[in-house]
């Protein structure tokens, strides 16, 4: 940054660029950031790094303070292209470079990145970009020390575990340790998370998340026979979210930051409390179901993989609520055709309670974005019906019957006379 500004007596510094006529980012970088590419930068054309060199001289002098003089003759370089080199360094934070008594101190940051390099240690890959066009990039309180950052579009938590966040209103709130408060969303793998209240604990390398609105995902697509051998199948979005929900994604293990160690089981998420499907959208049916009766609800699971979670193996056991169309029915909610969320389940041999026990259905039962279909017999009265495809609705049944049998009955005022259609 180009400036930080304290007005005396009042509990907050902030951090901002002049901003004069550019909106140039200010970058605030974890303390074990590294990058291999940098690394490798720093050596420009020349055939060994100069991070080596560095760390020589250090080692040489058992890393005590040195004088500008004695480095340019360790470097082979004259004093005025040496004091150069270690400013460029200094600046890096790979040194302290005194200006006015000509010595050098050698920082943590010069051993750990060679040893970074060599993946003797671990690393992270956190940074913040911070970039607004006017006012302060970041504030920073002086009684509990947290530092707001506003103008982040993105953050990369780990790149061999694909999970990055995008910070709702572009701010996050950092705390001591590297720990983090944000609201907006979390992609991680196939699998996004929207929510507030997000926190980011960088020791144990996780985000406990305890009100995420929803969490959508993408699955590959079904293979119809027609994929080519060899050829990476396509991600399909899952048309419906899990909502009101909370849990927490375990990003890698907290020892591995850098992801050097292939753990394919991360990232994972836990959910700790019961969560829902809805199908009220108004692509279905015109939201003929209505959420407050209608709706699978999800037990707590645990789902690893979230980068290449199989289509078939996503599954998750819950109850499902019909709006008195049937009784209350556990069932095990996975992706189905359309590439919506529901089931396939087949009644008992003694069929399916109807409206409240005024009817029966034997046979198949199918829920998905089409609707709740069933594929068998439905008894209702004295009536028998027998189709491929009846769509249940809380008040109603609508299809077409290949047979329909009514028999005659009368009880009373109420008589049903015999019928039968085929």
């Amino acid at each position: 940054p180009d400036q930080i500004t304290w007005r005396m007596n009042t509990p907050q510094m902030f951090i901002q660029n002049l901003n004069l006529g550019s909106t140039t980012p200010v970058v605030f970088e974890s303390k074990n950031y590294f990058r291999g590419e940098r690394f490798s930068a720093l050596a420009g054309l020349d055939r060994v790094n100069p991070l080596y060199r560095l760390r020589d001289v250090a080692v040489a002098r058992d890393t005590a303070d040195q004088s500008l003089e004695s480095v340019a003759r360790y470097l082979r370089m004259d004093e005025l292209h040496a004091e150069r080199f270690l400013m460029l360094m200094s600046i890096q934070n790979f040194i302290n470079y005194d200006i006015i008594n000509k010595t050098v101190s050698f920082n943590d940051k010069l051993f750990d990145y060679i040893l970074d390099y060599e993946g003797y240690r671990d690393y992270d890959v956190i940074r913040f970009v911070s970039g607004v066009s006017r006012g302060a990039n970041a504030s920073i309180s002086l009684l509990n020390y947290d530092m707001d950052i506003v103008g982040i579009n993105s953050i990369a938590l780990s790149d061999s575990q694909e999970v990055a966040l995008f910070p709702t209103e572009h701010k996050i709130t950092v705390h001591e340790g590297m720990d983090f408060d944000f609201d907006g969303k979390i992609q991680a793998g196939r699998f996004s998370f929207w929510g507030k209240g997000h926190f980011f604990d960088y020791d144990m390398f996780r985000i406990s998340m305890p009100d995420i609105d929803s969490m959508r995902f993408k699955v590959e697509e079904f293979d119809d026979g027609t994929r080519l051998p060899g050829t990476r199948p396509k991600l399909v979005s899952v048309k419906n979210t899990l909502q009101d929900i909370n849990g927490e994604l375990l990003i890698d293990r907290p020892n591995n930051k850098s992801g050097k160690v292939s753990y394919t089981e991360y990232p994972i998420f836990k959910s700790a409390t019961e969560s829902y499907v809805y199908y009220d959208n108004q692509s279905i049916y015109e939201g003929v179901y209505d959420r407050e009766r209608f709706f699978v609800e999800l037990e707590p699971f645990e789902i690893d993989s979230l980068d290449n979670t199989s289509t078939e193996g996503l599954t998750f056991d819950g109850v499902f609520v019909s709006a008195g169309i049937f009784p209350d029915m556990p069932q095990t909610v996975m992706v189905q055709e359309d590439y919506s969320l529901g089931f396939k389940t087949t009644t008992p041999p003694t069929g399916l309670p109807a409206y409240g026990g005024k009817g029966k259905f034997y046979n198949d039962l199918q829920l998905s974005n089409e609707g709740l279909v069933g594929t068998g017999q439905i008894e209702y009265i004295t009536s028998t019906a027998v189709g491929d495809a009846f769509t249940f609705f809380p008040d109603s049944t609508n299809g077409i019957a290949s047979s329909y049998v009514i028999e005659d009955r009368s009880t009373g005022t109420v008589q049903y006379p015999a019928a039968d259609g085929q």
